[in-house]
């Protein structure tokens, strides 16, 4: 199945916001979590030179054997 996690790359590349916006199951959708809140900072979005707050959808495909 496939998880879309939704969360928002603050200006100084913090992620917030974080919560799922397409479910499989609720495991699964733990662990999409999970593996978002242990990223590293991302690089923020960039505007005109600026950085800005972006909206981001990461997409996750579990396969169960």
């Amino acid at each position: 199945g496939l998880v879309v996690v939704k969360f928002i790359v603050n200006k100084s590349g913090d992620l917030a916001n974080i919560e799922i916006d397409k479910s499989v199951s609720p495991d699964l959708d733990k662990e999409a979590l999970r593996v978002v809140k242990k990223m590293p900072k991302w690089t923020a979005g960039v505007v005109d030179g600026e950085a800005v707050k972006t909206e981001y959808f990461a997409p996750f495909r579990f396969s169960i054997q």
